[in-house]
């Protein structure tokens, strides 16, 4: 749970957001999102996208 508050915080997302890309970060899965603050913080964090 601290990691993804920390997502959240560091890329101004929300807890269910940043869920997800912890998810993806973890997994090592692309992120599927049409939200362009959520693809901006994947390409952050250099998780793979699915448009």
């Amino acid at each position: 749970m601290r990691d993804i508050l920390f997502l959240a915080r560091q890329y101004k997302r929300s807890i269910y957001d940043a869920s997800y890309l912890d998810l993806a970060m973890r997994e090592g899965v692309a992120l599927a999102t049409l939200d362009k603050g959520l693809r901006r913080a994947a390409m952050q964090s250099q998780v793979l996208l699915n448009l």
